[in-house]
C-alpha cells in the first residue's frame, strides 16, 4: 500500500511539473506574440505615414 501511495504522489509531482512547464510554454508564446504584433503595428503605422506622405507631396 504504501508503494502505491509513493508512485501516487510521484505522479502528482510530475503532473504539476507539466502544469507549470505548459503554463510558462503559454506565457512565452503570449508574449512573442504581443511583441510580433506590436512591431507589426509600428511598420504598418510608419508605412501609411509615408504613403500618406507621398500621396499628400503628389497632391502638390
Amino acid at each position: 500500500m504504501s508503494e502505491w501511495k509513493w508512485r501516487e504522489k510521484e505522479f502528482a509531482v510530475e503532473m504539476n511539473i507539466r502544469v507549470y512547464a505548459l503554463t510558462i510554454a503559454s506565457f512565452v508564446a503570449g508574449l512573442a506574440e504581443l511583441i510580433i504584433g506590436g512591431v507589426s503595428y509600428l511598420v504598418n503605422n510608419r508605412l501609411s505615414e509615408e504613403m500618406y506622405s507621398n500621396w499628400k507631396a503628389q497632391l502638390k
